[in-house]
C-alpha cells in the first residue's frame, strides 16, 4: 500500500512525504529540484490562469462533432491562446443523452485554465406523416336536397295522446341485485402506497452501490486515511467541509488497495451520491477520469493540473483521488 497518497510538488509546505521529509526541506535542495524552482520562479511573474470559454451544445444522434468548435482561450499576458486548447475526450453521438467534455489551455508561464461543456445528444425529428391516405384530396361536397314547402292545408297535425305514459319507479331486477351485493364484491379504490424515498447515511459517498464513509479532514486528511485505510476516506484539498450547495470543489483522498478502490469502476457519466453532515444527498456526474504523477502532472498531456484537483474553483464539484502505484494516481472529476 502506498504510504502517502499525495506528494505533489506544489503541495502545502508542511505535507510530509516518504521518509518524513517535508516539501519545504526538499525545496531547499535546489540541485535536486531544478524543475520545482523553475516553476516557482515563473509563477512569481505570472500566476493568472487563462480563461477558457465554451458554450453548451445540442446535437442530433449520428451528427459529426468537432469538440474544439467554438472554444476559445484568452490569457492576460499571452492574449488569444485558443490554439492551445485541448479536450479530454470526443463526443459519442451514437445514442441520445448528455456528455460533458473538459477543456484546458496552458499559458507561457505554465498556468492552466479550464472549463466544461455539456453536449446534449437528441434524436432527429421525424418527418410529419399525413394524417390519412386521402388528406391530399379535396373534401367531397355533400349536396343537400332543397327543402320542399308543404301545403299548410295538407299538413296533418298528430293527435295528442290522452294519457301520459307511466314512468316505472321500480329498479330493474339486476340493478336491485347489484345494490344488495355483499361489500366484499366492491372494488378497492384505496390508492397504492408510494415507494418511500431512499435513505442515506450522513457523510457518506455512494459509488456503484458501495457506501463509503468520509471525514472532513482537510489538511489532516492524509493521517486520517493512513490510520484507517479500509474504513474511511477524507477531504484534503479544496473545501475542507463537503457541502452540496456551496459552489466549491471538495477533494477526497483514499487508499488503494483499500476503501477507495471502488473509484476504479467509475467512468464518464457515472453518478456519485455524497451526503453532507446532515445527511442531505447531492448527486454528481463524472465528467472525466485521468492519471497524474505525484507532482500533479497529467500522464497523457504533460500538463500540471494541481489547481483543478485541489482548488475550490470550477463550480459545485468533487474530485476523487487514489494511488495506482507508488508514482501514479487516479483522478476522477465529477460535477453537480
Amino acid at each position: 500500500m502506498k504510504a502517502n497518497v499525495l506528494k505533489f510538488a506544489v503541495a502545502i509546505g508542511l505535507l510530509t512525504i516518504a521518509g518524513g521529509t517535508t516539501y519545504a526541506e526538499i525545496r531547499n535542495q535546489a540541485d535536486n529540484e531544478n524543475t520545482v524552482e523553475q516553476v516557482a520562479k515563473v509563477n512569481k511573474e505570472d500566476t493568472t490562469a487563462p480563461v477558457v470559454s465554451a458554450k453548451n451544445v445540442t446535437v442530433t444522434v449520428g451528427q459529426k462533432v468537432n469538440v474544439l468548435d467554438g472554444v476559445t482561450a484568452e490569457d492576460a499576458e499571452d492574449g488569444d491562446i485558443s490554439g492551445r486548447v485541448v479536450a479530454d475526450k470526443s463526443v459519442d453521438t451514437s445514442r441520445a443523452g448528455k456528455q460533458v467534455v473538459r477543456y484546458s489551455a496552458t499559458d507561457n508561464s505554465g498556468n492552466i485554465g479550464w472549463t466544461d461543456r455539456t453536449y446534449t445528444v437528441v434524436k432527429a425529428k421525424e418527418e410529419k406523416k399525413a394524417e390519412t391516405a386521402d388528406s391530399s384530396q379535396a373534401p367531397a361536397v355533400v349536396e343537400e336536397a332543397p327543402a320542399v314547402e308543404a301545403d299548410p292545408a295538407t299538413v296533418e297535425v298528430p293527435a295528442m295522446e290522452a294519457e301520459t305514459p307511466t314512468v316505472e319507479a321500480a329498479q330493474p331486477a339486476e340493478a336491485a341485485n347489484e345494490a344488495s351485493a355483499p361489500a366484499n364484491n366492491t372494488i378497492d379504490q384505496t390508492p397504492a402506497a408510494q415507494p418511500s424515498a431512499p435513505t442515506y447515511q450522513a457523510m457518506t459517498m455512494y459509488i456503484n452501490g458501495a457506501a463509503i464513509p468520509y471525514q472532513n479532514g482537510g489538511s489532516a486528511g492524509q493521517s486520517i486515511i493512513d490510520g484507517n485505510p479500509n474504513g474511511t476516506v477524507s477531504t484534503w484539498g479544496g473545501a475542507a467541509v463537503q457541502s452540496g450547495n456551496d459552489g466549491l470543489n471538495s477533494h477526497f483522498i483514499g487508499h488503494n488497495p483499500g476503501i477507495f478502490s471502488a473509484i476504479f469502476g467509475l467512468g464518464g457519466g457515472s453518478q456519485i451520491i455524497v451526503t453532507d453532515s446532515a445527511g442531505t444527498p447531492t448527486t454528481y456526474t463524472v465528467s472525466s477520469v485521468t492519471k497524474v504523477d505525484d507532482y500533479a502532472t497529467e500522464i497523457g498531456t504533460g500538463n500540471n493540473i494541481w489547481d483543478m484537483i485541489t482548488g475550490t474553483g470550477g463550480g459545485e464539484r468533487i474530485t476523487l483521488q487514489t494511488c495506482i502505484d507508488d508514482a501514479t494516481n487516479l483522478i476522477v472529476f465529477a460535477y453537480k
